[in-house]
């Protein structure tokens, strides 16, 4: 089993800023604001462990925006309006001398305010990344890490390639679409028919459901060097 990781960081919203311990055991990411416990599957759909241990002046802080539950009546309740910024180590592979390095991605995570009603949903959200490899600095931004980490790898120039489950040659997105973080699709046990696919629809069509369901910043030791053109995802 993998040991969770902790990131150090802080949370920042209209009543100010509060340090923070983020701990991610790679399905769900936990923290505590003021005391107040956190939990979800990524920063956008995190809620509180159970509103009953506090008070409403130990709430009356944050801003929380009602999210129907897919299927039914019920709602959850998650944190907006919020900033997150905190540190992630990852290794990154020198493709000249095969050598990995550890760097951190500085990572600030803008969770907008609620969109009034009928429409729902956060009015904006953004990902903003800073990475420095051998004195060269890298950002990108975005609301997906795909889209992110994509552009630092081409930033990367052939360089370096990510360590992580972006940069693996087992790892593949839906082709219905993706949340920001932690629906990255593992093939590793099905890898010969995955790394045989040539279109969407051999993709759709060829491989099973046995894969597992991983966050684009874990790595594990089955972990190769993806090759462009492998996959759904090019």
């Amino acid at each position: 089993m993998t040991e969770p990781a902790k990131y150090q960081g802080t949370y920042t919203d209209d009543f100010g800023t509060t340090d923070i311990t983020i701990i991610n055991d790679f399905k769900n990411i936990s923290l505590k604001i003021d005391d107040v416990e956190f939990k979800g599957s990524e920063f956008t759909a995190l809620e509180i462990v159970d509103k009953n241990l506090h008070s409403t002046k130990q709430l009356e802080r944050f801003t929380l925006y009602a999210t129907r539950i897919y299927g039914t009546d019920d709602f959850v309740e998650e944190i907006c309006n919020c900033t997150f910024d905190f540190m992630v180590p990852q290794f990154i592979i020198d493709l000249q001398t095969q050598e990995h390095f550890l760097v951190d991605l500085k990572l600030k995570y803008v969770i907008g305010k609620a969109r009034s009603e009928p429409s729902g949903g956060i009015e904006f959200e953004k990902i903003y990344l800073t990475v420095k490899a051998s004195d060269n600095l890298f950002e990108s931004q975005g609301d997906l890490f795909e889209s992110i980490f994509e552009n630092i790898q081409n930033q990367f120039d052939g360089k370096y390639k990510l360590k992580n489950c972006f940069g693996c040659l087992y790892s593949d997105y839906s082709v219905y679409g993706q949340s920001a973080l932690g629906s990255m699709m593992c093939f590793v046990n099905q890898k010969e028919k995955y790394l045989d696919v040539k279109s969407k629809t051999e993709y759709m069509d060829n491989l099973t459901n046995d894969y597992e369901v991983v966050q684009e910043i874990y790595c594990c030791d089955k972990f190769r060097i993806r090759q462009k053109g492998t996959g759904y995802r090019g």
